[in-house]
């Protein structure tokens, strides 16, 4: 889709991961320019599985990605969760035509690489997305009506906004809103609550028979084929 201010200043997006990439696509398809700066020396996507319910499949649906990410992914017939000491089953969902019907889309898992190579190939095949690689941003300046970014070196690009993507250490969210610890301080807030939990007479799964020990026992266990916990 074309815009008439199609040759204004292109977006700036701060990252080339999994969520980089599809704002990126996202408003390319909305006819805006984007330019996607990642600090790497090329764009990929470390870690592991990741779960996709419906609601990323309909916002995937909307911006037409929905079946090139199902191509790459796995829609296991139930999810199921087990005691991980005993192996006993403890409750399964299934995820099969009932719940498809309930809820409109599917339940599926993929790999993280498999997702973000998706994106890319999409971004790729874009004219109105430019992708950068060795290219960290490392201020910004806001404007009345557009913002400046400063990258690595001092190079200064102008855009009409800038998009923090940057990981969970987001140096773009920090300058915002001063959340460059939020995960962790929220990490430790569970842990605290958990062990408070335990020091007033055992876990929470250790009285309701979940596990036989303490909640640190308590560990995911690798799936039968076909199956996802």
């Amino acid at each position: 889709m074309a815009r008439d201010d199609k040759n204004s200043a292109p977006f700036l997006i701060s990252g080339g991961g999994i969520g980089g990439l599809v704002a990126a696509f996202a408003l390319a398809r909305q006819g805006f320019a984007v330019r996607v700066f990642e600090q790497s020396p090329e764009f990929r996507e470390v870690g592991a599985g990741i779960q996709l319910g419906p609601n990323i499949f309909r916002a995937l649906e909307k911006i037409g990605l929905k079946d090139a990410v199902l191509a790459d992914a796995h829609r296991p017939p139930a999810q199921e969760m087990r005691d991980a000491l005993t192996g006993k089953l403890i409750t399964q969902v299934p995820l099969g035509p009932a719940f498809f019907e309930r809820f409109g889309q599917p339940y599926a898992v993929t790999h993280r690489a498999d997702i973000h190579g998706t994106f890319l190939k999409a971004c790729q095949g874009s004219p109105l997305i430019t992708l950068e690689t060795s290219r960290r941003v490392d201020g910004f300046e806001q404007h009345a009506d557009h913002v400046t970014v400063t990258l690595e070196g001092g190079e200064r690009v102008e855009g009409r906004a800038l998009i923090g993507c940057d990981g969970m250490w987001s140096g773009i969210r920090e300058r915002i809103v001063g959340e460059r610890q939020a995960a962790g301080v929220r990490s430790h807030r569970l842990s605290r609550r958990a062990q408070a939990l335990r020091g007033a007479g055992g876990s929470v799964a250790a009285r309701r028979g979940v596990v036989g020990r303490p909640a640190h026992s308590f560990r995911a266990l690798s799936a039968a084929p076909g199956r996802t916990l």
